[in-house]
């Protein structure tokens, strides 16, 4: 395996075993943490120093921890190249990228970083290129592992996490008044993987709609390893062998259990999770990326409860209840293979036919930017408009589609550029505008205007515009996904209409905390990200369904 190290002041090559001395003799107090998501090798390493990432001290008060920490992720497909994104624009002091897979034309569906000339190159070494633009402070370390494992599959996702058996934990909230008279530190005992695997205790529930699909999923991402080992591949889309074969692994090894059986099999759902297994989901990936991110943060601060250990979720619903026929799902030999081998070539069409509004371009803004690109919507016979203001001085640490030599330029104009780089092969049909959402603003935003949108996404953090955007869209009678952020906390709502409320009718209450808006907030990123693009795919599905 070959390791690259790459600082501010010149570039060189080195052994590992070369890398592993140099780090042994740091005296530095240093956290790490491991992300296992596949296998190959790199090292990120710029200049020691502070960047100007004081939103994180602010947050979260950790800037000795979080500067000295280290974190190796394995794995750059979709997911890792996500998880790499957010940590480095984190601050963390390192990343190691470890793969040795070529990039292939199926990787494209789920990947912000390649594009089509970079097929047949090293994931590792054109992921460190893209990580190095992030932030070049990172640097690289030999780490006591705190591990974390994590995959996308299809509509299906899971997260492991192993912080050691006795992982300390400060929390965020602030402390009440009284008399102390002890003071302990709460510590947290995780298992390791291969006893969690086997007892995995209670399982996240975040869905009390899909009670039973957390055991199930446990048992098919288990499956789907053996899967692998066995056969040397993922199940194939549509042969009934595979699936057949997979499904009664499930049940054998839940014969097997004496906690936590299963009393009823949903075989659909196993079906259609090893019939996708081996597609990446760009709005999957991007969701992950955030959970995970955010989990090296915990782990990296002590601050912050951490995920205990499993978290399973799937997006099932955002497939047509009808089988597609088996002609729509076959490749065409494009960017969007793996998406469509899940929604199909007519879904796909929509969404490059799709007519989106984004009011703003910030934190938010720039990862919806990115998942649409990615996806392939708004192309040619669509249209994605965004407005927002300058580039501010504190932007490029936390907004990575913005660099310092953006400063005070169009914000919307240079996420526009950077959003068409992603996806060169969309001729995304973009329209940037510096134009606040208000009614003094309707020579631009006309009627004509609103009654060609499909979708209105809102990522705007002034109340003001927000309703505007509201009222607007509830007059035309368009789907306005709506959400915000406060430090790692999050909102997020649809507003369908027919269906749900509107937003004036659905206002939060005003709180007195700090707006810390900035993409290293994971967890309120991966929501609302995730919630965007997945509402925006399941308009486009109930277009399709409605023809």
């Amino acid at each position: 395996m070959e390791t690259l190290r790459i600082s501010k002041q010149r570039q060189s090559q080195a052994t590992p075993k070369a890398a592993t001395s140099t780090r042994n003799k740091s005296k530095e107090r240093e956290n790490n943490a491991m992300v296992v998501l596949d296998d190959g090798g790199l090292i990120v390493d710029g200049g020691l120093g502070l960047p100007p990432h004081s939103h994180d001290f602010r947050e979260y008060s950790m800037a000795p921890p979080i500067f000295t920490s280290q974190v190796l992720i394995s794995g750059m497909k979709g997911l890792g190249a996500e998880i790499a994104k957010n940590l480095v624009l984190a601050g963390v002091k390192s990343v190691m990228l470890h793969d040795e897979g070529v990039v292939e034309l199926w990787d494209l569906s789920g990947n912000f970083i390649f594009s089509e000339d970079d097929v047949g190159g090293s994931f590792a070494d054109i992921c460190l290129a893209k990580a190095f633009e992030y932030n070049d402070y990172c640097r690289s370390h030999q780490p006591p592992i705190i591990f974390i494992k994590s995959e996308v599959r299809d509509l299906f996702g899971s997260v492991f996490c192993d912080f050691s058996p006795e992982f300390p934990v400060f929390h965020d909230e602030d402390p009440h008044t009284g008399i102390v008279t002890q003071v302990r530190q709460p510590n947290v005992n995780f298992k390791p993987l291969r006893e969690a695997l086997r007892d995995p205790g209670d399982l996240f529930l975040h869905d009390f709609s899909k009670f039973d699909h957390q055991p199930l999923l446990h048992l098919a991402f288990q499956v789907l390893d053996k899967f692998i080992i066995e056969f040397g591949r993922f199940p194939v889309a549509g042969l009934e062998n595979d699936a057949q074969k997979f499904i009664s692994w499930v049940i054998e090894i839940n014969k097997t259990l004496s906690d936590g059986k299963l009393e009823a099999i949903d075989q659909n759902l196993l079906r259609h999770f090893a019939s996708g297994a081996r597609a990446v989901l760009n709005p999957m990936a991007a969701m992950f990326g955030g959970i995970v991110g955010q989990e090296v943060v915990k782990a990296c601060s002590e601050k912050c409860h951490p995920l205990f250990q499993f978290l399973y979720f799937d997006s099932i619903e955002s497939v047509p209840t009808q089988p597609l026929h088996p002609s729509d799902l076959k490749p065409l030999n494009s960017h969007y293979d793996a998406q469509i081998s899940v929604f199909g070539s007519k879904i796909q069409k929509n969404l490059e036919d799709a007519k989106v509004f984004i009011v703003g371009s910030g934190a938010l803004g720039c990862e919806f930017l990115k998942n649409l690109a990615v996806m392939g919507a708004c192309g040619k016979q669509g249209k994605l408009i965004v407005t927002d203001g300058d580039v501010g001085k504190c932007n490029p640490s936390n907004q990575f589609l913005f660099r310092d030599q953006n400063i005070a330029l169009g914000k919307s104009s240079v996420a526009a550029s950077a959003a068409c780089l992603i996806n060169p092969s969309l001729n995304l049909n973009i329209e940037a505008l510096q134009i606040r959402t208000i009614s003094l603003t309707e020579e631009t935003f006309h009627y004509t205007f609103w009654e060609d949108l499909d979708v209105v996404i809102n990522a705007v953090d002034n109340v003001n515009d927000r309703l505007y955007v509201g009222r607007k869209c509830l007059y035309f009678q368009k789907p306005l996904l709506e959400s915000g952020t406060l430090g790692t906390r999050c909102n997020t709502q649809m507003f369908i209409p027919h269906l749900t409320q509107n937003y004036d009718a659905s206002r939060d209450a005003i709180e007195s905390n700090f707006p810390g808006t900035q993409l290293t907030h994971f967890l309120t990123i991966l929501t609302t990200a995730w919630h965007g693009l997945n509402m925006s795919l399941r308009i486009c599905l109930r277009r399709h369904w409605l023809k």
